[in-house]
């Protein structure tokens, strides 16, 4: 079981921002997911939901405030670390789909 706190967070957020500008807009998140899946359009989809419902002001980038929400949200018991089950029950309410295993390939 995995569990990941707000600050190993920002190691997947850096991987996103591409252009360093401390965020992450859609296109860049698109061109990762894209890459990393490129043969299965459905997990695209998905995941591109998955970037809609955690852009929660709804500017069409992804920042820090969106990703400490986003961690506050999923963050059920509240003890600052998100486990696999929170994360996995929070994914599913966000987008009606099943997590996402890694890229194949």
């Amino acid at each position: 079981m995995f569990s990941v706190s707000n600050r190993n967070l920002t190691k997947y957020f850096q991987r996103y921002d591409t252009n360093g500008d401390n965020k992450i807009s859609r296109q860049e998140y698109r061109v990762e997911v894209e890459s990393h899946h490129i043969n299965n359009q459905e997990i695209q989809r998905v995941l591109l939901r998955f970037f809609d419902e955690i852009d929660f002001n709804n500017d069409v980038v992804l920042d820090q405030s969106d990703f400490n929400k986003f961690f506050a949200n999923a963050d059920a018991n509240k003890n600052n670390l998100v486990n696999e089950n929170e994360f996995t029950t929070y994914f599913h309410q966000l987008t009606g789909g099943p997590v996402v295993g890694p890229a194949v390939g």
